[in-house]
């Protein structure tokens, strides 16, 4: 296993049970992050970009988000 893979295996061991949902949350938007170059993006896919930053945009409008620390703690001293 590579160190980034048993840094990332260790994190989720040291993980409390009730922020697994929030990773699992926040998981899609930081790995997909940038996977794509915008110039190749279709319409379509453009017009979801859109719509999912509107949302979101109105989810931290309402307070409905988490913060990197509620869903990690305190970890960077343990791994």
């Amino acid at each position: 296993m590579s160190m980034p893979k048993e840094k990332f295996h260790r994190i989720i061991d040291l993980l409390p049970e009730d922020r697994y949902e929030r990773l699992v949350k926040a998981l899609p938007k930081i790995i997909f992050e940038g996977e794509k170059d915008s110039d190749d993006l279709t319409p379509e896919e453009l017009v979801e970009i859109l719509a999912e930053a509107k949302k979101a945009k109105e989810e931290v409008a309402k307070g409905e988000y988490v913060t990197f620390d509620e869903v990690f703690g305190d970890l960077s001293n343990d791994v």
